[in-house]
């Protein structure tokens, strides 16, 4: 048993050895000059942009101040913001560590996973911990909601935020967004999957544009011949000329299927707006194939 957990304990402190060095801290001063703020951040790419979150550098004055562990301190500057998925990105001049791997599949229930980042500017912290859900919300105070999080009781304390959520290989799992919650704290982290969408429009364009079919949508479990599963529903219209109903299932997207909310989101990009999509519902017992005008959305 002794050596078990001894090589368990080495596998453990190598992957940590080797995420730390890609992971930084970000601190600035405010754009008023009246205070200022901290988080974490990690490599993305090979050309010195830092993923973290929106949250944390959202009223920060150009350059920030970007600290790898065991180096002098870099300057650093905010080249995007998405508010509505909390990301942001950092570009860092000069050679920076090697950049962490987005892992391919979603996070699973029970798997173990490593919160890095600087909480309360301690530097080099992991914590460990499982993953304890998948697909929650959580809304950030004044802001909107934020999809398919994946929950951990990993802790993430003030300062983690913008760190990496890591498996046990080293691959990103997610980002660490905060905690939610009094004496009973929630952790949450935004999955590699919206980072994978989000992080190159803002390197690119500097901000996330996307599309809308106005619409309001919710999701619910709904009994079928061959079970239960979640389906995804038009509560409201709100442009009276649209051929869409509240009450219709959203199966489809030009031709690409819609099993959650999330999945609006991703198919709704810029290069729609100003388009016709082929919008598929489910409206009683009939399947239909609409035409739908998206706009972009404000």
């Amino acid at each position: 048993m002794s050596e078990l957990l001894a090589r368990l304990n080495a596998e453990i402190s190598a992957v940590i050895d080797a995420v730390l060095p890609s992971t930084a801290t970000i601190s600035g001063d405010s754009m008023d000059l009246r205070g200022g703020g901290s988080g974490s951040a990690w490599v993305f790419d090979v050309d010195g942009h830092l993923v973290t979150n929106n949250h944390v550098v959202e009223g920060l004055a150009n350059p920030v101040k970007v600290h790898f562990p065991s180096q002098p301190q870099r300057w650093g500057t905010v080249v995007g913001r998405d508010p509505l998925t909390d990301l942001a990105v950092v570009k860092v001049q000069g050679g920076t560590a090697p950049p962490l791997q987005l892992r391919d599949d979603p996070a699973t229930l029970g798997e173990i996973c490593f919160a890095i980042g600087t909480p309360l500017d301690l530097p080099q912290s992991a914590t460990f911990g499982i993953v304890s859900g998948v697909a929650r919300q959580s809304r950030p105070e004044g802001g909107e909601f934020i999809e398919e999080l994946i929950q951990t009781d990993a802790a993430v304390n003030p300062g983690n935020s913008g760190g990496p959520l890591i498996d046990h290989t080293g691959r990103v799992l997610g980002v660490n967004v905060g905690s939610r919650g009094g004496t009973a704290t929630l952790n949450f982290s935004i999955p590699a999957e919206i980072v994978r969408d989000v992080v190159p429009e803002l390197i690119e364009f500097r901000k996330v544009k996307r599309a809308s079919i106005g619409i309001t949508i919710s999701t619910r479990l709904m009994n079928f011949d061959d079970g239960s599963r979640k389906v995804v529903e038009i509560v409201d219209v709100r442009d009276g000329s649209s051929p869409l109903r509240p009450g219709d299932l959203l199966l489809g997207i030009d031709g690409q299927p819609v099993e959650r909310r999330l999945d609006v989101r991703k198919l709704l990009t810029r290069s729609r707006i100003d388009t016709m999509v082929k919008v598929h519902v489910a409206r009683g017992e009939e399947t239909l194939e609409l035409d739908v005008l998206a706009v972009e959305r404000t």
